[in-house]
């Protein structure tokens, strides 16, 4: 399987509104036919041009014929994802301070490395804490809205492809996000250490649902099940999930003008006729289109930061699973907006 995730917008609040990122989910069997018709498509549009599409440079019209022509409704092993953050309902000062806390935690990391003799990684997390420092608010709400678009687009490929004809489907799963203004390698490796480390608290703290049903040679379970209810998803993160140059790559450029499309929508775009034809493959909880990530004054640590720097406890990992696993959850509300945790 395939996920492939591009954005849409600038997360600036020097233009205000909602930015996004959309989580393209494929099947292995299905990504080659998905690429033929991207390409029959873009002949009818830039002809033998190898230029690559984007979304921003389509027509009204050539967005509609991409959406039911690449994506038609007869090819149901393709599924969207949409997560975004809105600079209209977040404060800038909230992200500023979430992004110093980042910062902060980072260097406290580095200082526990050193007490444990870990002199490698101890200059990692200094370094990062330096480079966290200086990220931009854009920078910084950018990459809290992909972490829930991993999480969420992950999510939604288990319950996608549940049926147990599609198990073939989880025995690699591919991450690839498009590069952005993430070029460097330094800063590849920044990003990719911040994503993993964040993604790992988010399935630790709050788990990720699978099917009741698998069985336990299932292999989502096999590759990644370490303990009832505990999943393991490191050499997901760490191994299998890339930025990557959308030229190479006809997933991403699908990703990038499926986000356009629902980029234009929710900023009040008149003509809807691409948006209504993608609709109905947006997974979201409740009927939500689009899962609009928030940071406020809860967001953030209110005590000494200390509290939440320390080693991996895998007792405390499975005792919290063990947790979960008694506690019924009552049903969400039909809600578009969460606020993002705070970081631990």
């Amino acid at each position: 399987m395939w996920i492939f995730i591009d954005e849409s917008g600038s997360f600036s609040w020097t233009n205000k509104g909602k930015s996004l990122f959309c989580g393209l989910n494929v099947s292995d069997k299905e990504l080659p036919e998905l690429e033929k018709r991207f390409a029959a498509w873009k002949r009818t549009v830039v002809g033998q041009s190898k230029a690559e599409l984007k979304g921003p440079h389509l027509t009204a019209n050539q967005l509609y014929s991409f959406a039911y022509k690449v994506l038609p409704p007869t090819r149901r092993e393709i599924h969207l994802t949409l997560v975004g953050g809105d600079t209209q309902a977040t404060e800038e000062s909230f992200v500023e301070r979430l992004r110093d806390q980042a910062a902060e935690l980072f260097q406290l990391s580095s200082e526990l490395c050193a007490e444990h003799e870990n002199n490698k990684l101890r200059e990692t997390y200094r370094q990062m804490s330096g480079w966290v420092r200086n990220r931009s608010t854009s920078n910084v709400f950018w990459v809290i809205a992909l972490q829930q678009a991993i999480i969420e687009t992950l999510q939604h490929a288990i319950v996608s492809f549940a049926e147990l004809e599609h198990s073939s489907e989880f025995e690699n799963i591919e991450i690839a996000i498009d590069e952005s203004f993430v070029r460097r390698d330094e800063h590849v490796e920044f990003w990719r250490e911040w994503l993993r480390n964040d993604l790992m608290k988010n399935s630790r703290q709050r788990g990720v649902t699978t099917i009741k049903e698998w069985p336990p040679d299932h292999p989502f379970k096999r590759k990644y099940l370490v303990y009832k209810g505990l999943f393991d998803f490191n050499d997901l993160f760490r191994n299998h999930t890339n930025f990557r140059d959308s030229k190479s790559m006809i997933g991403l450029q699908v990703a990038d003008i499926c986000a356009h499309i629902f980029y234009r929508n929710f900023r009040d775009f008149p003509d809807p006729r691409a948006f209504d034809a993608l609709r109905p493959r947006v997974v979201g909880k409740n009927g939500i289109v689009l899962h609009t990530i928030t940071v406020t004054e809860a967001s953030l640590h209110h005590d000494d930061l200390a509290n939440h720097v320390g080693t991996f406890d895998i007792d405390e990992w499975k005792r919290l699973a063990d947790e979960r696993s008694r506690i019924s959850t009552p049903p969400a509300e039909a809600t578009s907006s969460t606020t993002y945790p705070p970081r631990s």
